[in-house]
């Protein structure tokens, strides 16, 4: 459940120590392959505006099986539902976390003071609490 500001589990007023560019930075130097967990049953998710200032990322990542290129983008909607920007970003030969981290990299480059991120990785989103997950063993934090 969300916890931080307005239930905003990446608001300001919960501490996060791990940093998107960190925990990108421990897949590229060490060419750390994430584990990868399967998928568990699917659930429907509609989305819900935010809280009046706050500005909502929908953000994705994505890996071609044809090519293993990769790619991400995000869409930014504030309370009343308008829209107030959206990026699209071709990466390369990534892993599909290393698309999902970047796009949450590229929605914190925004600027924006209350932004609220949602993701449908929850590796990505688990790596803020436990970095670690994404070296088994093979790096230093």
């Amino acid at each position: 459940p969300p916890s931080g500001q307005n239930g905003n589990p990446y608001s300001n007023s919960n501490k996060r120590t791990t940093s998107v560019g960190s925990l990108l930075q421990i897949l590229q130097n060490f060419s750390a392959a994430p584990h990868m967990h399967m998928p568990s049953e699917p659930i429907l998710v509609l989305w819900k505006t935010p809280s009046v200032l706050w500005i909502k990322a929908n953000i994705d990542g994505s890996v071609s099986g044809d090519t293993a290129a990769a790619a991400c983008g995000g869409l930014f909607r504030g309370h009343s539902a308008c829209f107030r920007g959206g990026f699209a970003s071709i990466l390369g030969l990534v892993t599909v976390l290393h698309a999902e981290l970047m796009a949450m990299e590229l929605s914190h480059h925004q600027d924006w003071l209350n932004l609220w991120i949602e993701s449908d990785s929850k590796v990505a989103i688990s790596a803020f609490d436990d970095p670690s997950i994404l070296c088994h063993g093979t790096c230093v934090i």
